[in-house]
């Protein structure tokens, strides 16, 4: 026959057993459910996103043609290119044709120049004879007035006169119309002349402008490739692409310059300041946190979208310290100290909760929770300062006891 009392005495291991193993299962649940107050450092941020640039850096730019500027071919980002290495390339179709046409142009210029030198030539040529012939013709007439004047009637000496007198004019008129066409001759292959230059001058610009389609790089670095407005935004220079002449198309940062710039509201900019200190975070490096501190901000703020009328002050941050790490043009998120508050007592902003009574917590006391009023200070992203009603050691729930309290 068995006893009733061992049932009941083999029960309470078990009951306790089951008891410890609620407990365990719960402890971690009740951790993440309350928050305990401890005094310390309170800090008043303002976060702002943005990027890593360097301070320094050689811009290379699209050739300042006037042509269509269209990327055929562009180096990857990241490269490290030495001196001399081919960046970017741009589409020659415009320019190679139009150099086609001004080589046309200048070597018809060039063929009309050697015509109009020709004709002169026989032109003077022609007129030589003739100013030949006339000096003759005139000579001999002179020559017979002088040894026949005492032996010749009056009548045939005025009229050897007279043949002189015509010899006379037809050697000035030749040597005249000589002089006119050969001044007509010369204005005209000097026009010419200024025309092959101006020809010249266009055939040299086009030829050094379509050498410039191949941009190298002016020393060695990493390449960063630009951004140009595309639509509504922003947007890495790709293939395909078009840019204007003298465009920023890739930057080679000096790395012994890298900087943050991050972008503050018109409200979170007027509470900053040079001098003030910083910390860096990085979105491809999520461990990596960097110090810095406020060198600059903007007086002026500015639209980063055109479809968003809101502006922005750009703000730089300086580093305190380097990593080999950063590179420009990574997303950054910068945290700015406004103000700090040392030895205060803060909690979660989540924890605190209000209604007509006005606003409280619930703190743990013993096996339960009551409602405690407070009074707050400052505030941060997270947590909110406590100046009156709670003390340092007490511990407050997150959420109110009917939403999550274990028990």
């Amino acid at each position: 026959m068995r006893l009733p009392g061992r049932r009941w005495f083999w029960g309470i291991p078990a009951v306790l057993l089951l008891t410890a193993a609620g407990w365990r299962l719960l402890a971690p649940r009740e951790e993440a459910l309350f928050y305990d107050i401890h005094a310390g450092r309170f800090d008043i941020l303002v976060d702002a996103t943005g990027e890593v640039f360097a301070e320094k850096s050689i811009s290379v730019s699209a050739p300042p043609v006037r042509w269509r500027l269209q990327v055929i071919w562009l180096i990857k980002e990241g490269t490290v290119v030495k001196r001399g290495d081919l960046l970017v390339r741009f589409d020659p179709g415009e320019l190679q044709k139009e150099m086609s046409d001004k080589e046309a142009e200048l070597k018809g210029i060039k063929a009309e120049i050697r015509q109009k030198t020709a004709e002169l030539k026989a032109l003077e040529n022609d007129y030589a004879m003739q100013l030949l012939s006339a000096q003759l013709d005139y000579d001999m007439a002179k020559v017979q007035i002088v040894e026949d004047e005492g032996l010749i009637a009056r009548k045939d000496i005025e009229q050897a006169k007279l043949k002189l007198q015509n010899a006379k004019d037809r050697l000035d008129q030749t040597r005249q119309k000589l002089e006119a066409e050969r001044q007509s001759s010369l204005a005209q292959n000097q026009m010419l002349e200024v025309k092959e230059k101006n020809a010249q001058s266009q055939y040299d610009f086009v030829l050094d402008s379509l050498k410039k389609m191949e941009v190298l790089a002016p020393a060695p670095g990493l390449v960063v490739i630009g951004e140009i407005w595309k639509g509504e935004e922003q947007g890495k220079i790709q293939v395909g692409d078009n840019v204007y002449p003298g465009y920023s198309v890739i930057a080679l940062p000096d790395f012994q310059t890298l900087q943050v710039r991050i972008w503050a509201s018109e409200v979170d900019a007027g509470r900053l300041k040079a001098g003030q200190p910083a910390s860096v975070a990085l979105d491809a490096f999520p461990d990596l946190k960097l110090p810095a501190r406020v060198k600059s901000v903007a007086s002026v703020g500015a639209k980063r979208s055109y479809e968003s009328p809101k502006k922005e002050f750009e703000v730089i941050l300086e580093l305190g310290r380097r990593d080999a790490r950063l590179k420009p043009g990574m997303t950054a998120r910068g945290s700015v100290t406004v103000d700090s508050f040392p030895g205060v007592l803060s909690i979660p902003i989540e924890s605190v909760k209000t209604s007509e009574e006005g606003t409280f917590v619930y703190v743990r006391r013993g096996w339960g929770t009551r409602k405690q009023a407070i009074t707050l200070g400052e505030r941060n992203t997270t947590h909110i300062r406590v100046t009156r009603g709670v003390a340092e050691g007490d511990r407050i729930l997150l959420l109110p006891p009917d939403k999550g309290d274990p028990r």
